[in-house]
């Protein structure tokens, strides 16, 4: 009976010496992979090309009436592009297939655009109560999960999160209003 506990305590303090270990390998991992997973994914959560449904959603408002019946009159898409350093490319869009409606409008600061989370908007326009839904790419919050387990930065993080969906968010709904403007006008 003495040597099952002695071996028990032994089994007990070399796990207890090496899950710390392997706990902060698979943290430093999961942090390391989230990271450049969502560094990869942002590439394709912005693009006009893909899937017109993508990301996940994290918040949604219900539709105008002017606002849903311009997206339904929609009969092309829409891309404005600037001019950068590096060439034209595309600052806004509004893509219309199969009655889902995909916008995007990036924010621009300087040389570049400013991208710290990025959102888009959605619109099933098939549904019956079709609602404007912001949504995020899965990578990114995935790695936003994994710094939050620091505990440290989980107020910054809610702080910078609550900033960038509040831009992000305005970016969008102020694209489209002016794209009602421009087609009421």
């Amino acid at each position: 009976m003495d040597e099952i506990v002695s071996w028990f305590l032994a089994i007990l303090v070399i796990l207890a010496f090496f899950i710390p270990k392997i706990l902060g390998f698979l943290f430093f991992v999961g942090t390391v992979g989230s990271a450049f997973w969502a560094i990869a994914d942002v590439q394709k959560f912005m693009s006009f090309k893909g899937e017109v449904k993508r990301g996940i959603k994290v918040s949604s408002k219900p539709l105008s009436g002017k606002l849903r019946h311009y997206l339904e009159s929609l009969s092309e898409d829409i891309v404005e592009y600037r001019e950068t350093a590096f060439g034209k490319e595309i600052s806004a869009f509004i893509r219309k297939q199969n009655g889902e409606v995909l916008v995007c409008a990036k924010q621009w600061h300087g040389l570049g655009y400013r991208r710290s989370w990025p959102f888009v908007g959605y619109v099933n326009l098939s549904s019956s109560n079709p609602m404007l839904e912001f949504r995020s790419s899965l990578p990114f919050h995935l790695f936003l999960l994994s710094l939050a387990l620091t505990i440290i930065l989980l107020p910054f993080l809610i702080g910078m999160w609550a900033f960038s969906f509040s831009i992000e968010t305005q970016a969008i709904e102020k694209f489209l209003q002016s794209k009602i403007e421009a087609a009421t006008s």
